[in-house]
């Protein structure tokens, strides 16, 4: 009995060993892998950001330009485009009287190129509709509710759109985003 105890503890130490060597060439290997890098290029109209999986997330203090750069396997590289979108859509609201009224708008769009860590860290890449979209939408209900606009009136509807345009665009620019242009293409009534 004490002999069959012996050769089983014995290979439990063979088996033991095996793995503790196996152990040690996963772990060789993991650390190569961990030493990998790979080159991100960003392009002119372009601006990156770098998200740090073992430092503390989104890096806000740099913004990556034009060019190349090494990036860690295991580290995620972010590109956002700078340039210059243009959409149209349509926003519902309320006139003051309660009857529902659709504009039509066209609207250009940036992001500020410094601020592309920060767009990063606090909002994400869908900026167009949590930024853009929301902060004309709130500009065009404050206007409406406020005013007695008569929107078949030219001046009135050019003034409107001039006041519509400067209180989006002051909005979006706190966070992050240039409103470049914004017009009222058609108005819709029920």
């Amino acid at each position: 009995m004490k002999h069959n105890i012996r050769i089983i503890y014995g290979l439990l130490i063979i088996v033991s060993l095996a793995c503790n060597r196996n152990r040690t060439l996963n772990e060789s290997q993991r650390i190569k892998n961990l030493e990998e890098e790979t080159v991100v290029v960003v392009a002119n109209s372009e601006r990156g950001v770098l998200f740090r999986r073992f430092a503390n997330g989104i890096d806000t203090s740099k913004v990556y330009l034009p060019g190349e750069y090494k990036v860690k396997t295991f580290d995620r590289f972010i590109k956002y485009n700078i340039d210059i979108k243009s959409e149209t859509n349509i926003f519902e609201s309320k006139t003051k009287l309660g009857k529902p009224i659709s504009l039509k708008l066209n609207y250009s769009y940036k992001l500020i190129p410094e601020k592309v860590a920060l767009m990063e860290y606090y909002i994400g890449s869908n900026y167009p509709i949590i930024i853009v979209e929301r902060r004309i939408q709130n500009s065009i209900d404050d206007l409406i509710i406020e005013s007695t606009i008569d929107f078949g009136n030219k001046i009135e509807t050019q003034e409107y759109e001039n006041e519509l345009f400067n209180l989006a665009k002051n909005e979006i620019a706190k966070r992050y985003v240039e409103l470049l242009e914004l017009s009222i293409i058609e108005i819709l009534r029920d």
